[in-house]
């Protein structure tokens, strides 16, 4: 046998692991890409997949979603004094060290809204805590939406920030997004999922993006700051409250083109620039 031929016979298994390769790189990046850019109407309201899942799973828990969330932050509150007093091994690594080793002014905070939040759920306390339009509002409005939004958040943003996908979109629009937003070519993705998905998707990947050292503090503020502001389902919100639907494409170009130029200056003058 030639040395040509063994060359050949040991390059043959290497085409599969390409292909391998290149599907482990294109089925989670489309996976993602549906879940979170893609809006598409439903029901006559614009939504992404994943707000729709969302959505759903706080239709199935409705009213037991205050009651969660509670249980959810007087949890953390107990995790993370027990972790801050006894250290035990399993928290002082990866995600756990991450999310209950946390400095003392973190502590205060979750302890504050653990009271907070079981003053307003009893109805036990001053008005100004309890009354509906105070913590009411972040109990019973904002914290089911927050509840379900970043439960799936967590699950599934790792298809559209995990798999290649952002360091090709990175590498595809370096040289543009950083001429004109002074923002590494990774971030447009923040930037897309802002705009055509969810604010909030978009700032959940600029703060994981940040953790993982890809942006620095204030590459990370500026995205956040400045793309974060208002997604389609958002302005669509808008629109109908303000009884203007027949003019949300002129209305959504005109947020999006301002929000686009803001963004231009803002990140160059402070504090954003320092």
């Amino acid at each position: 046998m030639s040395f040509s031929q063994v060359n050949l016979d040991d390059a043959e298994p290497s085409a599969p692991i390409h292909r391998a390769h290149l599907l482990k790189f294109l089925i989670p990046s489309l996976i993602g890409v549906l879940l979170f850019l893609v809006p598409f109407q439903v029901g006559g309201s614009i939504n992404i997949g994943m707000g729709l899942m969302a959505d759903g799973l706080q239709s199935l828990l409705g009213s037991a979603l205050p009651a969660i969330a509670m249980l959810v932050l007087c949890l953390s509150v107990v995790i993370t004094l027990y972790v801050k007093v006894a250290k035990p091994n399993w928290a002082q690594r990866g995600h756990f060290q991450e999310m209950f080793d946390v400095d003392t002014i973190w502590v205060v905070m979750r302890i504050l809204g653990a009271i907070f939040v079981v003053m307003t759920f009893f109805q036990v306390g001053p008005e100004f805590v309890t009354a509906p339009f105070t913590g009411g509002v972040m109990l019973n409005d904002l914290a089911p939406v927050l509840l379900t939004f970043f439960f799936f958040a967590a699950i599934l943003l790792p298809f559209l920030v995990e798999f290649g996908f952002m360091e090709f979109i990175g590498t595809m629009v370096r040289k543009p997004f950083r001429v004109i937003f002074n923002l590494p070519g990774r971030s447009a993705i923040d930037a897309t999922a802002s705009w055509m998905g969810s604010g909030t998707v978009g700032v959940l990947i600029t703060a994981q993006q940040y953790e993982q050292g890809y942006y620095n503090a204030r590459e990370a503020s500026v995205i956040a700051t400045n793309f974060s502001v208002a997604s389609i389902a958002f302005s669509l919100l808008v629109t109908n409250f303000v009884d203007i639907n027949h003019l949300f494409v002129q209305f959504y170009f005109t947020v999006v083109m301002s929000g686009l130029i803001a963004a231009i200056i803002v990140a160059r003058i402070p504090p954003l620039s320092l």
